[in-house]
């Protein structure tokens, strides 16, 4: 099986020379290409189970949005998630895009993954958000950083 990686509650290792180097111990192989990848996500996980495909864990563009009937809100709106085992979801209308994981919001590293990811998102999925949804504990990094993307 071949997936995305990273260490336990750090972000996804998504450049060649950084999955190297935080990954060579404890990888069995790497494959690699001359084609960059410029943004951390999730792979899609699957597993045959009775001859057919049984969805492990889900890549955001696979997520379940919320459909026909669901409320709708009415400002966009920025979750910003747990400390530890982050993810973020950004919300707009009847859609909710839930983000790649992050990792545990302690260092420099996975705090860029978190900024970064929000304004990828952001412009991805063209959500501006005009509420943000966070933590009340005062030391949490999502709560001090309460990231809002820049318009686009």
């Amino acid at each position: 099986m071949l997936t995305s990686g990273n260490v336990s509650d750090e972000p996804i290792a998504y450049r060649d020379e950084d999955a190297l180097r935080r990954l060579g111990g404890i990888a069995d192989a790497f494959l690699t290409h001359d084609r960059a990848i410029h943004i951390r996500t999730d792979d899609s996980v699957t597993r045959a189970v009775g001859g057919r495909p049984m969805l492990i864990r889900r890549f955001p563009r696979l997520r379940a949005r919320t459909g026909h009937g669901a409320r709708r809100l009415p400002p966009p709106v920025l979750a910003c998630g747990a400390e530890l085992k982050n993810t973020f979801c950004l919300a707009k209308d009847r859609h909710a895009f839930v983000s790649h994981h992050i990792g545990d919001l302690e260092n420099a590293e996975t705090l860029r993954s978190f900024t970064e990811g929000i304004e990828h998102f952001s412009r991805l999925f063209d959500v501006v958000p005009q509420v943000v949804a966070h933590d009340l504990h005062p030391e949490y990094l999502s709560t001090k950083v309460r990231a809002r993307p820049r318009r686009h």
